[in-house]
């Protein structure tokens, strides 16, 4: 990738009931999710991507909530300043299942705000 980039902050937040939990004999809430960001750019070619494995292993609490507020994925990834493609991806390792989600984003648009001194 050549040009200025900018490191973008992206915050999946994945239903819990789309995946798939084992509950373990240790009585946690086991799940393993393949993540994955590629961004494309305007000519349709990868310009960058990225992606990994999270091996979830949820008490009791933890997982009555994420089944009220979701797992949340973080990532980042460096795009061009200029309009790009986006798509992402997650995959349930334990059904195989999978989903994918494809926006259109443009760093450089991004205005930087400042909170006020008090």
């Amino acid at each position: 990738m050549s040009g200025p980039i900018t490191r973008c902050k992206m915050m999946f937040q994945i239903p819990a009931d789309s995946i798939s939990f084992a509950k373990s004999d240790a009585g946690t809430y086991d799940a393993r999710i393949r993540v994955a960001m590629v961004a494309y750019g305007h000519d349709g070619k990868p310009v960058n991507w990225t992606g990994g494995v999270m091996s979830l292993k949820l008490s009791e609490p933890q997982y009555a909530k994420a089944q009220q507020t979701g797992i949340a994925a973080p990532m980042e990834i460096d795009l061009p300043n200029a309009e790009s493609s986006l798509a992402t991806g997650i995959f349930d390792v334990n059904t195989e299942k999978a989903g994918t989600l494809q926006i259109t984003v443009n760093p450089a648009s991004y205005a930087s705000v400042t909170p006020p001194a008090q």
